[in-house]
């Protein structure tokens, strides 16, 4: 502590249920000791690490747990940290990082030895679990960097862990229609009250497999986007999460290729003319598919919404190949994409997407074919030549 006493937070328990939380202070670690034990009532070891508590404490010499939780306490404070994202980092400190690296002291770190943690949690845990152990030593040594504690963030120098590869999803095409039918038996009977209505996310499905469109274009469709009486859409804008406010309207796209006018087939525009038909707001900036406040839905809010619908009715979503997959506004927006594909070539669907380049569209987003159909051309190559040589 600034006043030179040692602050001393200790968790103590069993098997038998959860720990007890202690906190004692003392001028020194022997007078900190007996009064965890006193308090605790069980026998400590000799010796015990005393974790400083606030940034002021760290050393160079304070271990990497200190760091973290220092680090932890910051991100606290931030308004742009999420609760969720909280969570989540802490959870894989307590479960992926202090088993490695909290008993070290920051002195005694390196590549190497950052190195050897992420090789073998590749291994043993896999490609996700040590690209965020880097993730978060990197974020929490750029913390020890802005206080002086070390001279080199070594975990920016530290390997760098490839994604793990991961195939496209796609639906079928009868699994689709399905799941637009089981949609609009929900729409009609469900009672949920959270934004987008029932109502509205079947249409805001509807479009998704109409357009191809993200779920941020969307939701951040107005009146003014509008095209041909409505049977084509103007894609100028997509609803961003700006860290610190909230959902806005952006207007700066990604690559040129984002913007682009697209036709509607018939059902699309149909739901189109339906979303518009229930707006209050009119005016050209207004969105269509609006909050009881007149806010735009989120894209969060879709995603929900997508996930309240599957769990009330227990469905199953299957992709091509019989997997079960999350039904997410992706999955929609790459089932697109790989019927485009297969129906009309990859650049069809990159443009349809919204893309800079087809590389993008086929890695991402178009699911690999599945059943090889080869055996009329293999007919026609080898049948008659095979027939003949049996006669001869």
């Amino acid at each position: 502590m600034p006043d030179g006493r040692y602050l001393v937070h200790a968790r103590c328990g069993n098997h038998d249920g959860p720990p007890t939380r202690f906190r004692v202070i003392g001028a020194d670690e022997a007078e900190c000791r007996n009064k965890l034990a006193l308090v605790s009532g069980i026998p400590l070891p000799q010796e015990v690490r005393v974790p400083a508590d606030t940034p002021e404490l760290l050393t160079s010499g304070s271990m990497v747990a200190d760091v973290l939780a220092c680090w932890l306490d910051q991100q606290r404070s931030l308004d742009h940290v999420s609760t969720m994202t909280l969570a989540t980092t802490e959870a894989h400190i307590r479960n992926h990082v202090l088993s490695e690296l909290g008993h070290r002291r920051l002195d005694e770190l390196s590549v190497q030895t950052i190195d050897r943690v992420l090789l073998r949690q590749r291994k043993e845990h896999g490609a996700t679990v040590a690209r965020r152990s880097r993730s978060v030593l990197v974020r929490a040594l750029a913390f020890a960097l802005s206080l002086e504690l070390v001279q080199v963030n070594w975990a920016v120098r530290a390997v760098r862990i490839a994604a793990p590869a991961r195939r496209p999803l796609a639906m079928s095409p009868d699994a689709l229609e399905t799941l637009r039918k089981q949609l609009r038996d929900w729409a009609d009977t469900s009672a949920r009250s959270s934004q987008p209505s029932p109502e509205q996310l079947c249409l805001i499905v509807e479009l998704m497999v109409g357009t191809g469109l993200r779920v941020g274009e969307i939701v951040a469709l107005r009146h003014s986007s509008l095209r041909a009486n409505g049977t084509a859409l103007s894609i100028d804008a997509t609803l961003t999460r700006v860290p610190g406010f909230g959902w806005a309207l952006g207007h700066t796209p990604k690559s040129a290729a984002q913007r682009r006018i697209i036709e509607l087939p018939a059902f699309a525009a149909r739901a189109l003319a339906t979303a518009e038909g229930e707006t209050f707001a009119r005016e050209p900036e207004s969105p269509i598919f609006a909050q009881s406040d007149g806010r735009f839905v989120t894209p969060d809010q879709v995603r929900k919404q997508l996930s309240g619908f599957a769990n009330d009715i227990n469905l199953r979503v299957t992709d091509e190949v019989g997997e079960v997959v999350r039904l997410t506004p992706k999955l929609l927006r790459s089932t697109v994409a790989t019927g485009l594909s297969r129906a009309l070539g990859v650049d069809a669907a990159r443009d349809q997407l919204g893309h800079a380049s087809s590389r993008t569209t086929q890695r991402f987003y178009v699911a690999p074919q599945t059943t090889v159909r080869n055996a009329r051309s293999l007919e026609d190559l080898f049948a008659r030549q095979q027939e003949s040589e049996c006669l001869l």
